[in-house]
């Protein structure tokens, strides 16, 4: 969260209020660092992957399950045919028909399952282009601070500041560690 201190400077402040006085010039150099050399490369990097298409994948899982069904649906209703015109016996129509509603049977679980399984779709491209824009905000004076904190809350979902007992403003030992808002 971007706030503006008392001296004038623009910094992000700690989720939990800190008892110590921040770095602020070192924070939020070390926030736009993290967020153009660790983050916004890894979201590209998924994006050229394509861990964004897991949806797709599961979507033509289902699909061909369904097709699957359609098939065994099918080859019932040729089952039932049979009976009538008497090729099949009673007897070899019900041992038949119970192997085919098992795998009827197995085939609807197997759907159910993949659509409960249904991953949550991921829009890498809208995930940079706005983590983009947060990193452009920072330095961007003619922005107000409030739309510069809903950028960064839109980006970032916990930020962790740490640093040693006894620092002090503009010491340059410290740690920070930023979730995104995946």
């Amino acid at each position: 969260m971007i706030y503006r201190n008392s001296r004038g400077f623009e910094s992000f402040r700690c989720k939990y209020a800190c008892s110590k006085a921040l770095a602020y010039r070192d924070l939020v150099a070390t926030v736009k660092t993290a967020l153009l050399t660790e983050h916004l490369p890894e979201l590209e990097a998924k994006l050229k992957n394509g861990d964004g298409e897991s949806i797709t994948i599961q979507t033509k899982l289902i699909e061909r399950l369904e097709k699957q069904m359609q098939e065994l649906k099918a080859q019932e209703a040729k089952q039932y045919d049979l009976l009538e015109t008497g090729i099949y016996t009673n007897d070899v129509f019900l041992e038949r028909n119970a192997a085919v509603r098992e795998k009827i049977t197995a085939c609807s679980n197997q759907i159910a399952e993949a659509k409960k399984n249904l991953p949550n779709a991921i829009n890498y491209e809208e995930k940079i282009i706005t983590l983009k824009e947060a990193i452009a905000a920072i330095d961007d004076d003619t922005i107000p601070v409030e739309k510069k904190n809903i950028l960064m809350k839109s980006v970032i979902k916990r930020m962790e500041y740490t640093s040693e007992r006894g620092q002090s403003l503009g010491v340059n030992d410290f740690t920070l560690s930023i979730t995104l808002n995946i």
